[in-house]
């Protein structure tokens, strides 16, 4: 296996320790559980968002794909 496709598969991998789908909640590091149910708007999302961003475990992955997780979930479409 050539170097970019290992370094995907690492990356992949590092992601889906920090930010996963099960059931019906979105599991942040293995233990920070946030219910779908309150991630139905970009409203939700972004209150979600709000509230992670000061804690100091939280980065920018953390982040990013909670959000991609809570729309792909909600079926929610980004309109710019």
């Amino acid at each position: 296996m050539n170097s970019v496709m290992t370094d995907l598969k690492e990356t992949q991998q590092r992601i889906r320790r920090k930010v996963r789908r099960e059931g019906d909640h979105i599991i942040l590091d293995g233990h920070y559980e946030i219910p779908l149910q309150q991630c139905r708007t970009h409203k939700q999302i972004l209150a979600w968002v709000e509230h992670l961003l000061p804690k100091m475990w939280i980065d920018k992955e953390h982040v990013e794909y909670f959000i991609y997780q809570a729309r792909k979930a909600n079926r929610l479409e980004v309109g710019l």
